[in-house]
């Protein structure tokens, strides 16, 4: 019988673009760090980096080396393989709170302007404009 193959975090990688690859390991960074009640100059403290380093790392605008694996994961207490893998970024529930609250206001608005009486309806004759009077009207209403 053949063993099954197994992606492994190289070929995982491969998958992601190298954006989405940054965006997850930062969102996951930073979920982790909250998770342990830390700040980032207590993990910048705790690993031996700077509190601009981890403020980087957590915004995405830089990836950490291979050499600060090891500390992370210690510092945060876990699996270096949650930073191999990188599992997809949950949709927010936050954003699905203001995407619904959007939503409802706009069915609100929608009812309250069907509420509203309507104008009064257009005049069935064109009225003409006053600034294209004939001589002969405009001598009548003077």
């Amino acid at each position: 019988m053949q063993d099954r193959i197994v992606p492994t975090a190289p070929s995982l990688r491969l998958m992601l673009s190298e954006k989405e690859r940054v965006a997850r390991l930062a969102y996951w960074l930073r979920d982790v760090r909250l998770r342990q009640g830390m700040t980032p100059p207590e993990l910048a403290e705790r690993i031996g980096a700077s509190r601009g380093t981890v403020n980087k790392w957590e915004a995405g605008e830089q990836v950490p080396s291979m050499i600060w694996l090891g500390p992370l994961c210690a510092a945060l207490r876990v699996d270096p393989r949650l930073f191999a893998d990188l599992p997809p970024i949950p949709p927010s529930p936050a954003s699905e709170y203001i995407v619904e609250q959007i939503v409802a206001e706009g069915i609100e608005e929608g009812k309250r302007r069907a509420r509203r009486p309507r104008a009064a309806e257009a005049p069935s004759e064109p009225q003409p404009s006053p600034l294209r009077q004939s001589p002969a009207d405009a001598r009548e209403r003077h």
